[in-house]
């Protein structure tokens, strides 16, 4: 997650002087908005079971809240190591990805509905994007 205020700090080297403070608030609130976001459904809808035969989206129940994710490994998804290591790794991919798009937008976007538009992106992109390509299932 430390590459987040990185990325955030790169960004305002390249903004101008008056949107500097804008740009670090955007990008934390991203971090914040995805963490939880990714805590409450995101690592299920992106790791749980299928919830329909194609393998698009994981089931919201499976991990909903971090829900059977322990100490324990999964035999399917990280047979070597904790699945909560493995729910805080993939939310490190989860939270950079939306702060490299807000850099397209810098200057240019209300922060509202940038927040509004990183909800949105992450639960109806990332998500099954993530669940096809990584999920053994998908």
């Amino acid at each position: 997650l430390i590459m987040t205020p990185g990325i955030a700090f790169f960004y305002c080297g390249m903004v101008r002087r008056s949107s500097l403070i804008s740009m670090l608030i955007q990008s934390f609130s991203i971090m914040g908005i995805i963490i939880i976001l990714w805590t409450v459904v995101g690592f299920s809808l992106a790791f749980g079971d299928n919830w329909d035969s194609d393998g698009l989206i994981g089931n919201p129940s499976t991990f909903g809240f971090l829900r059977n994710v322990g100490a324990a490994p999964n035999p399917i998804l990280c047979p070597t190591f904790p699945m909560t290591v493995f729910a805080f790794f993939e939310m490190a991919f989860a939270v950079i990805t939306p702060a490299l798009i807000i850099g397209s937008v810098a200057e240019r976007a209300k922060f509202n509905s940038l927040m509004i538009f990183v909800v949105f992106w992450h639960l109806l992109v990332y998500c099954p994007i993530a669940h096809m390509e990584w999920h053994p299932d998908g």
